[in-house]
Protein backbone atom coordinates (compact mmCIF):
# COMPACT_ATOMS: atom_id res chain seq x y z
CA UNK A 1 0.00 0.00 0.00
CA UNK A 2 1.21 3.15 -0.76
CA UNK A 3 1.19 6.73 1.63
CA UNK A 4 -1.50 7.69 -0.99
CA UNK A 5 -3.81 4.96 -0.82
CA UNK A 6 -3.24 5.36 3.41
CA UNK A 7 -4.85 8.75 2.75
CA UNK A 8 -7.78 7.85 0.46
CA UNK A 9 -8.79 4.85 3.31
CA UNK A 10 -8.50 6.81 6.12
CA UNK A 11 -10.17 9.74 4.61
CA UNK A 12 -13.31 7.60 3.99
CA UNK A 13 -13.37 5.92 7.70
CA UNK A 14 -16.77 7.37 9.72
CA UNK A 15 -14.36 9.24 11.84
CA UNK A 16 -12.97 11.53 8.86
CA UNK A 17 -16.37 11.45 7.11
CA UNK A 18 -17.56 13.14 10.39
CA UNK A 19 -14.28 15.13 10.27
CA UNK A 20 -15.67 16.76 7.06
CA UNK A 21 -18.92 17.35 7.71
CA UNK A 22 -17.88 19.38 10.90
CA UNK A 23 -15.03 21.32 8.67
CA UNK A 24 -18.17 22.17 5.83
CA UNK A 25 -20.71 23.42 8.84
CA UNK A 26 -18.16 25.45 10.74
CA UNK A 27 -16.42 27.30 7.10
CA UNK A 28 -20.57 27.87 6.18
CA UNK A 29 -21.16 29.48 9.36
CA UNK A 30 -17.82 31.50 9.36
CA UNK A 31 -18.39 32.63 6.07
CA UNK A 32 -21.33 34.09 6.85
CA UNK A 33 -21.03 35.31 9.39
CA UNK A 34 -23.01 33.23 12.06
CA UNK A 35 -22.71 33.74 15.59
CA UNK A 36 -23.68 29.94 15.74
CA UNK A 37 -22.70 26.62 13.83
CA UNK A 38 -24.91 23.80 13.52
CA UNK A 39 -22.40 21.13 14.40
CA UNK A 40 -22.91 17.48 13.66
CA UNK A 41 -23.75 14.92 16.28
CA UNK A 42 -21.66 12.59 14.75
CA UNK A 43 -18.20 14.50 15.21
CA UNK A 44 -19.02 15.64 18.04
CA UNK A 45 -19.84 11.99 19.72
CA UNK A 46 -15.93 11.43 18.70
CA UNK A 47 -14.30 14.32 20.35
CA UNK A 48 -16.41 16.11 23.16
CA UNK A 49 -15.10 14.37 25.69
CA UNK A 50 -11.60 15.78 24.93
CA UNK A 51 -12.93 19.16 24.83
CA UNK A 52 -15.04 19.17 27.78
CA UNK A 53 -11.45 17.85 29.69
CA UNK A 54 -8.68 19.60 28.34
CA UNK A 55 -8.87 23.03 26.53
CA UNK A 56 -5.34 23.65 26.99
CA UNK A 57 -4.43 20.91 24.57
CA UNK A 58 -5.46 23.73 21.82
CA UNK A 59 -2.88 26.05 20.96
CA UNK A 60 -4.67 29.09 21.18
CA UNK A 61 -6.09 28.66 25.07
CA UNK A 62 -2.74 27.34 25.69
CA UNK A 63 -1.09 30.51 24.72
CA UNK A 64 -3.34 32.33 26.16
CA UNK A 65 -3.14 30.74 29.62
CA UNK A 66 0.82 31.10 29.53
CA UNK A 67 0.21 34.64 28.57
CA UNK A 68 -1.79 35.01 31.57
CA UNK A 69 0.78 33.24 34.06
CA UNK A 70 3.43 35.64 32.42
CA UNK A 71 1.21 39.20 33.13
CA UNK A 72 0.27 37.84 37.08
CA UNK A 73 4.09 36.41 37.55
CA UNK A 74 3.65 33.27 37.18
CA UNK A 75 5.57 31.31 34.89
CA UNK A 76 6.06 28.39 36.89
CA UNK A 77 2.64 27.67 36.32
CA UNK A 78 2.79 27.31 32.60
CA UNK A 79 1.82 25.17 30.34
CA UNK A 80 4.85 23.15 27.94
CA UNK A 81 3.84 22.68 24.76
CA UNK A 82 3.70 19.33 23.95
CA UNK A 83 6.86 17.53 22.59
CA UNK A 84 7.33 16.59 18.93
CA UNK A 85 8.47 13.04 17.99
CA UNK A 86 11.89 13.05 16.78
CA UNK A 87 11.09 11.33 13.71
CA UNK A 88 9.09 14.29 12.48
CA UNK A 89 10.39 16.24 9.70
CA UNK A 90 10.84 19.83 10.68
CA UNK A 91 7.32 21.62 9.88
CA UNK A 92 5.67 18.39 9.56
CA UNK A 93 2.68 17.50 11.28
CA UNK A 94 1.46 14.23 9.83
CA UNK A 95 -0.08 13.67 6.68
CA UNK A 96 -2.15 17.05 6.37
Amino acid sequence: MTPDELQDLFQNTDEMLAWDDFITEARKALETGDEKAMLPMAFLRLVFVELAIDPLHFPVFRTRFNQLCDEQGMPGEKVPEPSRPADEGEGREGPF
